[in-house]
């Protein structure tokens, strides 16, 4: 018998995706960062919130939103005014978001970009923080795996 724990690495599936279009801020626990292939086909960063208020978000491939409980697993693109979590996801584990939609203005090339308040809070320090520069993917794949525990336990799988 061994005395190394089972830690669940098992990734939280991405229930909605969150718009600032919506409206309504997002708050949880940052539990990740993904990424995905975008429409493009490029790789796309994605922050991965379970939330603990609701808020809207929507159901990929559809146009309208909807109110989800907190609790929902919910994806959040990144974008440059979510640039602030990038060197916080590189020190920082088990930290809680809070992303409020301020107001949408104009940019060059007739383009809109939201501006956004960020808050965090809590978290532990990593044992080695992630170099910040490399955070963010820059290939599919996913995020760095984060652990919650280091108890000693038995060999069983717990599923």
């Amino acid at each position: 018998m061994s005395n190394k724990a089972w830690q669940d690495r098992t990734e939280s599936d991405i229930q909605a995706w969150w718009s600032p279009d919506d409206g309504k801020p997002i708050v949880g626990e940052l539990v990740g960062l993904r990424a995905l292939k975008g429409n493009d086909g490029r790789p796309r960063a994605v922050w991965v919130i379970e939330t603990t208020e609701s808020t809207m978000a929507r159901i990929k491939g559809e146009d309208s939103p909807k109110e989800w409980p907190a609790g929902t697993v919910i994806g959040v693109g990144h974008r440059a005014k979510l640039n602030p979590l990038v060197e916080l996801f590189a020190t920082t584990t088990n930290f809680d978001v809070a992303i409020q939609p301020n107001k949408k203005v104009k940019i060059n090339g007739g383009r809109t970009m939201w501006l956004l308040n960020v808050k965090t809070r809590g978290g532990q320090s990593r044992p080695v923080a992630l170099n910040a520069g490399s955070v963010m993917p820059k290939q599919l794949g996913s995020a760095p795996v984060q652990s919650d525990s280091d108890e000693e336990g038995s060999d069983e799988i717990p599923f």
